[in-house]
Formats: structure tokens, C-alpha cells, sequence
């Protein structure tokens, strides 16, 4: 498998508390990460990767072998190097699993595939439906977008059922992205959609996002290329 560009879910732990981020590459050796906080050069971390509900949990032996502190331009953020280090044959079976779900001939997994935007940014909104509008151009499985303009709103139409994924922003009117995700949560018909969780708010957005239940975070500036490459591989392969 040759290094792709994907976001997954990312759970480091080690003897400390966990760290929550997501990936932005990977290939059989390793993955570049982003963190909250960057580890030390040599730190052992077992990783658990994911995105449900295609990619169930994966857990793997890493070690911390390149360190990138962000920058001051725009969208840089902390991330790091992971290595992949010997496995248990269990282990090693379920990484395979997850390398041939993510590299695995296109197949129509569904007709069309429904993503609900809650943002109030009307020119967010509009640079999304571009971008999936452009990606998704002649592909065999559409890619249907919604948009909600307050928490309330949002919720109202995750809670009506048929969405496959939820792109929520934190700053809303009404209520916060957090909150929108705990009553999301125990609703019966959609509990179990996939949230992502984006804001500009740094590590408070964050933290209230993971508590609350969403499965990936994202600071803004979103890089729409990879979201859009992630989307793909969720739409158009089959879980192997």
C-alpha cells in the first residue's frame, strides 16, 4: 500500500492519559499524526485507529520518530511521525484488514451518501458544497450535502434520520457544537452517526467536542482535499 492521504481517528495511550487525534497519512510503516501536544522522540505509544463505522478500532505498537511544531502561517498544526513497530499476529491480521479496506479496488458501496453541514458561515458553506461538488464529479456514488445554520437546526434534522456523517462547527447560534453532539448522542433513530467536530477554538472546542462524543476533530482552516479523500474511501469501498 502505498502512502495515502486520510483522516482517521488516532487514539494515542501510553502510561499517561490518552491523546486524542487524527491522522493525515499513512502506508505500512508509519502515520503522520496531528496532536494536542507533541510526545517525545522515542516515546512508545499503542494507536488506535478507526473511523466508524467503516473502520473498526485497530490497535498498533508506535514509536515517535519525527517531531513537527506548527508554525505561525495559517493551518499549521502540531503533528508527528509514528513508526510501526513489531505486532502480535492479531494485531498484524487486523492492520492488514484496515490496509486492504483503504486501498481496495472502488466498489458502489451505496447510491448516494448523506452529509449534514451545521455551520453559520455562509461562505464555508458555499466553499463546501464546492469542493464536494468538484471531487465527487463522475464518481458512481453521489454525495448529497445539507446545511444547517444553528445548533437547533442541526439537530432537528440529524434527529429525522438518513444521514451518514455530521460536519459540525463549534461556534453556532442556538447552542455549541458540543451540545449539539450530547443531545445527539442519546437520540434512539441517530445516536450513532458519525460526527466531526471543526472549529477555530483551539483546545476548549476540542476537549468539549471529544467529551461530548464526536469521533475526530478538525482545526479550521479544514485541509478540503483530504476530508474529501476521506469521504471517497468511505463511500466507495466496501469494508473488506
Amino acid at each position: 500500500m502505498k502512502g495515502i492521504r486520510i483522516i482517521l481517528r488516532a487514539v494515542l495511550r501510553s502510561a499517561g492519559e490518552p491523546i486524542v487525534g487524527h491522522t493525515v497519512s499513512l502506508d505500512r510503516q508509519g502515520t503522520w499524526v496531528v496532536v494536542p501536544e507533541l510526545a517525545q522522540l522515542g516515546e512508545l505509544f499503542d494507536l488506535e485507529l478507526s473511523f466508524p463505522p467503516v473502520i473498526a478500532p485497530v490497535t498498533l505498537k508506535t514509536e515517535v520518530i519525527e517531531r513537527r511544531p506548527r508554525g505561525d502561517a495559517p493551518g499549521e498544526l502540531d503533528m508527528m511521525h509514528l513508526e510501526f513497530r513489531e505486532q502480535s499476529a492479531a494485531a498484524q491480521r487486523r492492520f492488514e484488514t484496515l490496509c486492504a479496506t483503504i486501498s481496495a479496488p472502488r466498489v458502489e458501496r451505496k447510491s448516494s451518501y448523506r452529509v449534514l453541514l451545521v455551520e453559520d458561515n455562509a461562505l464555508v458553506r458555499d466553499m463546501f458544497s464546492y469542493g464536494l461538488q468538484r471531487y465527487f464529479r463522475g464518481r458512481s456514488c453521489a454525495v448529497e450535502v445539507e446545511f444547517a445554520e444553528t445548533g437547533q437546526e442541526g439537530l432537528s434534522k440529524l434527529t429525522e434520520g438518513g444521514f451518514d456523517l455530521a460536519i459540525v462547527d463549534y461556534y453556532l447560534p442556538v447552542m455549541t457544537g458540543g451540545q449539539l453532539v450530547r443531545k445527539l448522542r442519546v437520540s434512539p433513530v441517530a445516536g450513532h452517526i458519525p460526527v466531526v467536530g471543526v472549529s477555530v477554538g483551539g483546545a476548549e472546542a476540542r476537549e468539549d467536542f471529544l467529551a461530548a462524543g464526536a469521533d475526530i476533530f478538525l482545526d479550521k482552516p479544514l485541509i478540503l482535499r483530504d476530508l474529501m479523500a476521506t469521504l471517497d474511501g468511505l463511500t466507495a469501498r466496501e469494508q473488506a
